[in-house]
């Protein structure tokens, strides 16, 4: 058995470093690499692991005191749900493990490809089939990771900015929304917003993208946007903030998803975004970022931070998917071998739409 090990900043393969339970065994067909790798490759909370979470498969082994809700048998394509909680704490409980207080625990958490071994290999074990989601012909077996985080995330993103869209309009009648951020998660939001939001609100939502690369703005227009703000890396955030608010009717955007999440683009977003705004947080960049607790308070603008998905949002996704509302991203596909290299690229900003591994 093969599978690239991640042991701080270096990958080695070997055969026999999984350990297998007696639960539920699932053959990896292909593993899409995520940016959330190259953050787990750097913040791991447990060292050595397998990385992977986007990943698709079929049925290898199941556990004999399973219990199997879908009925799914052995050799059956399936997608899996990664971001497992504690299943003890409220939230989990509740359906929403994506808000587990025991998040990056690897003594208490099974989060697939970040404190458990995950895809980056020929077999990945998962505890439960209630994880396992079937997966609809119609929906490409290489792609179909992609709605276990990328899109799923970008999904409880959208989600989260249709609820504030919904209370506003009936005051504004209007709403600028600013994704930033034109890579893979940034894409997928561009093609969920054109399908969930500007079906319902077609003139009354304007959806741009800001970013700082020309060619991945230029994905963002073909995805459904309906005008983009180029950000050159030599400008100051004082002359991106000007410029982007006067990109939008209204003077400014009145939501933005933040799908880098730096000091630079938080310091924009805050700066441009209408009163009674709202900003949400996705990307994991990470770094400080500072507000005058003066200018929050007097702008009345609320910040709230999206991290993954439920399980059942994941369901929703393939039936969106399966019935063709919304499409996959453009994406290559990729030997095992090559795992290292694309995430040093993917790093570097340089992988454009998604990358695969295949594996079977």
């Amino acid at each position: 058995m093969e599978g690239s090990v991640c042991y701080t900043a270096s990958f080695v393969n070997l055969s026999e470093h999984l350990r297998f339970p007696d639960l539920q065994l699932r053959k990896v067909s292909y593993c899409g690499v995520c940016h959330s790798d190259v953050h787990i490759w750097h913040r791991a909370p447990k060292l050595p692991i397998i990385l992977g979470h986007e990943m698709t498969g079929t049925v290898h082994a199941i556990g004999n005191s399973a219990e199997n809700a879908e009925g799914l048998s052995l050799g059956d394509d399936v997608l899996v749900y990664p971001w497992i909680g504690c299943e003890e704490c409220k939230f989990c409980c509740a359906g929403r493990m994506d808000l587990c207080q025991r998040a990056w625990n690897p003594e208490m958490t099974i989060e697939i490809g970040c404190t458990r071994d995950g895809g980056y290999a020929e077999y990945v074990a998962v505890p439960k089939m209630k994880y396992l989601v079937p997966l609809p012909e119609s929906i490409p077996r290489e792609s179909a990771g992609m709605l276990a985080c990328g899109m799923l995330t970008a999904f409880n993103a959208v989600r989260t900015a249709m609820k504030f869209i919904d209370d506003i309009m009936p005051i504004t009648g209007n709403c600028g929304i600013l994704v930033i951020g034109g890579g893979g998660l940034g894409l997928s939001a561009i093609k969920l917003f054109k399908y969930l939001v500007k079906t319902k609100y077609e003139k009354e939502c304007q959806l741009l993208c800001a970013d700082i690369a020309e060619e991945k703005l230029s994905l963002a227009l073909e995805f459904g946007c309906d005008d983009v703000i180029h950000w050159p890396i030599g400008d100051s955030p004082e002359e991106l903030t000007k410029k982007t608010m006067s990109s939008f009717p209204e003077g400014g955007p009145r939501i933005v998803l933040d799908f880098v999440g730096c000091k630079r683009t938080f310091t924009v977003a805050y700066k441009s975004i209408l009163k009674h705004g709202k900003l949400i947080n996705i990307g994991l960049h990470g770094d400080t970022a500072e507000i005058p607790l003066f200018d929050a308070t007097t702008k009345s603008f609320g910040m709230q931070c999206v991290y993954a998905g439920t399980i059942q949002q994941m369901k929703e996704l393939v039936n969106i998917f399966a019935e063709g509302k919304v499409t996959p991203l453009p994406y290559t596909v990729h030997d095992l071998e090559e795992a290292l290299d694309l995430l040093l690229k993917l790093k570097a900003g340089q992988v454009k739409g998604r990358a695969i591994l295949k594996l079977e």
